[in-house]
């Protein structure tokens, strides 16, 4: 379309559309953030059961005890590295929002490119986070892949809370099945392979709609003491997530998760975030990290010609140098994250094939 100079014109305010970026999951269950300064990372576990202290003959000496020993993990966390650039045709041409006729310097033009592009950076940085730890806490590990790098890490988790998929009259779909005697039963394995009361139910999409489409669900929703909905006020409600109710006299809050990302392993497919007919189980009371290795850095390596490699403690290492051959200014940023379930108490089920 031409411009008419002769017609009067007006520009209102740009209107950018984004996504916001969720983080329930990592927020909830991975609070927990440390840094290093070391790009291995060790820990050691003990895990203790339930022993009982043994009777004796009362003239009899002490029974001898064993004292239970401990194993060490070493992790190296994956890097995650991205960067964009500035060129002299982008501060040259109008920047979204700007006025036609505005007289702003290519110097201006290049700031607001450079926030915004830190911004869209981060923006995907933890976005990448959310989604490992959402691998991490359905699928006990983690795989990693893309330029020269392809890792796994698989974290151990006792085979009773790896339900797999439910299948015959167990499936949620099926007219016999009972979703809230089957959530009761799960809470109770819960309870007794870890010690801690299964607190939240997050389930997925398709879970949900099953759930409450359930018959003997149906039939127990007059019993307040059994599922109750609405026991939160929107203000007490975390970002992207939904309170659909509670169980068990309100011990047992049920959420569903709404977020998605574009995947990248799947031509850019949007995805939900959980699951759409899995269901976790989980207790507040996990012992959780994310944990951040050390990232490599070249402090004044553009003017000092002296400088040389170290290892910086970060959450995320934002670096921007320019070249003269072609001029560009580059801007990137680098964090080498990793979601470590140090108590791996995460129950996981397909409710539905």
């Amino acid at each position: 379309m031409s411009i008419d100079l002769y017609t009067p014109r007006v520009m209102i305010p740009a209107l950018r559309e984004i996504k916001p970026v969720r983080t329930f999951l990592r927020d909830t269950f991975f609070s927990a953030a440390r840094t290093y300064r070391t790009e291995n990372i060790d820990l050691d576990q003990q895990e203790k059961g339930r022993r009982v202290a043994p009777f004796v003959n009362r003239w009899a000496p002490g029974k001898y005890v064993d004292r239970q020993g401990f194993t060490t993990d070493s992790i190296a966390p994956p890097c995650i590295a991205m960067k964009m650039s500035i060129t002299a045709q982008d501060v040259s041409t109008r920047v979204m929002g700007e006025h036609i006729y505005q007289e702003m310097s290519p110097e201006a033009r290049g700031q607001l490119i450079l926030a915004d592009d830190l911004r869209e950076l981060m923006d995907m940085l933890v976005r990448r986070e959310e989604m490992m730890c959402r691998d991490v806490i359905f699928n006990s590990s983690l795989t990693v892949s893309g330029l020269d790098i392809a890792m796994s890490f698989t974290f151990t988790r006792k085979a009773a809370l790896s339900i797999g998929t439910l299948t015959g009259s167990d499936a949620w779909t099926h007219a016999d099945s009972d979703p809230i005697k089957q959530l009761d039963a799960w809470c109770e394995t819960h309870a007794k392979e870890t010690g801690l009361s299964v607190t939240d139910v997050i389930m997925g999409g398709t879970a949900y709609q099953t759930f409450i489409g359930n018959a003997k669900v149906i039939s127990k929703m007059a019993s307040l003491t059994q599922i109750a909905f609405g026991q939160l006020g929107a203000a007490d409600v975390p970002n992207g997530v939904r309170l659909v109710g509670s169980l068990f006299g309100g011990a047992l809050r049920l959420w569903t998760y709404h977020e998605w990302y574009d995947d990248p392993d799947n031509s850019g497919v949007t995805t939900a975030m959980v699951p759409a007919k899995k269901v976790l189980l989980c207790s507040r009371g996990l012992r959780t990290e994310m944990r951040y290795g050390a990232v490599q850095d070249m402090p004044g390596g553009e003017t000092n010609p002296s400088a040389m490699p170290t290892l910086v403690e970060a959450v995320a290492l934002p670096r921007s140098w320019v070249t003269l051959d072609p001029p560009v200014r580059f801007l990137e940023l680098r964090s080498r994250p990793l979601p470590v379930p140090i108590q791996n108490h995460f129950l996981t089920v397909q409710v539905q094939a």
